[in-house]
């Protein structure tokens, strides 16, 4: 009986591990897909919008070795960052976006937003909710919420909350203008 019971234990362990190892498998796709640059086809140039699209890892990495952050940025998805900020699908082409590990609120977030959006709403929105949610969490976050930097070039809306706003706004100006 005990051998029994401990095969059911091990196929069921089994089979668990293996339906993990497959949902992680399409959270990796998508959080490649946020993260890959659009190609020169599909690139909006610094010209008409102010952002180059095409330059989006190098811009998130500045970002990230710039000093601005105390936490370990890492990738967000697509998805994640849609629910979070109530965007409806329709609303936006694209959204790459690094989020730090839940100690802090810091992140970056960019998105490029289809015709019609009113994506600086859902930003507010989203950052009162921060808010809301850090000061009885960890108060000592909600000023980096309440001095967010939040940018617009063409279609593109910039997201950034950071320990250090100089460092980031140095990098922001470098490549959105």
């Amino acid at each position: 009986m005990k051998k029994l019971f401990l095969a059911a234990t091990l196929v069921l362990s089994l089979s668990v591990c293996c339906a993990c190892s497959n949902s992680k498998k399409d959270d990796t796709k998508a959080t490649t897909k946020v993260a890959a640059s659009k190609t020169a086809s599909e690139s909006t140039t610094a010209a008409s919008t102010g952002y180059d699209v095409s330059k989006n890892s190098e811009f998130f990495e500045a970002l990230k070795s710039s000093g601005a952050f105390t936490d370990d940025m890492s990738e967000s998805t697509e998805k994640v960052v849609a629910t979070l900020m109530h965007l409806e699908e329709g609303s936006y082409a694209s959204i790459s976006c690094l989020k730090g590990t839940g100690a802090t609120a810091e992140e970056v977030t960019l998105i490029e937003a289809t015709a019609g959006s009113d994506i600086n709403a859902k930003i507010t929105s989203y950052l009162d909710s921060q808010k809301t949610s850090y000061e009885s969490y960890l108060p000592e976050e909600v000023p980096k919420l309440e001095n967010a930097i939040v940018k617009q070039s063409g279609n593109y809306y910039l997201l950034v909350v950071a320990t250090d706003n100089d460092k980031a706004t140095s990098v922001i100006e470098t490549y959105f203008n």
